[in-house]
């Protein structure tokens, strides 16, 4: 989770696009329902109504990793609660199954894609993730880590390697 807080935030920050929360922010989704998403993204133009709690922004992408304890609700309850609020798009991440369903609002359907691989792409945000063997991952993991500091050292002042 972590790593792909990362990924996210450094996208939004480069990009000047958004920014990523993560709990404990609390989430006021419908007007009787808070949620605590695992992670997500506020598009540019809510920015600034991010703020107190719960918060009352539409983000443009929800993450939740779930574990066999919660699949259901998240995959169902919580996936249609966030289609019920307008938001775009909802990733469920499922470890255990090595998966991603990916839940898109496009128009008044509702499309699910399930993916073990390949390409993983927000079009809600513009962010996009190819490849998901952790080889991949690690060595995509790496590149970011190098890029990361560099831009880091550079902040300080410091010439990058």
């Amino acid at each position: 989770m972590i790593f792909l807080l990362r990924l996210l935030a450094g996208y939004c920050e480069a990009k000047g696009w958004g920014k990523v929360l993560t709990g404990p922010a609390v989430l006021r989704v419908l007007p009787d329902v808070v949620r605590e998403p695992d992670l997500f993204v506020v598009p540019p133009e809510e920015i600034s109504e991010a703020r107190g709690a719960p918060l009352r922004v539409r983000p443009a992408l929800v993450v939740e990793v779930t574990s066999p304890a919660t699949r259901s609700m998240d995959l169902r309850e919580k996936a249609a609660e966030y289609q019920e609020a307008g938001i775009p798009e909802c990733w469920v991440i499922d470890p255990e199954r090595q998966e991603v369903v990916i839940q898109r609002l496009e128009g008044s359907a509702v499309v699910v894609e399930r993916l073990q691989g390949g390409r993983l792409l927000s079009r809600a945000s513009g962010w996009g993730w190819v490849g998901s063997s952790r080889s991949r991952c690690h060595l995509r993991r790496r590149a970011w880590n190098r890029s990361f500091q560099g831009r880091e050292r550079e902040k300080a002042g410091k010439v990058p390697e």
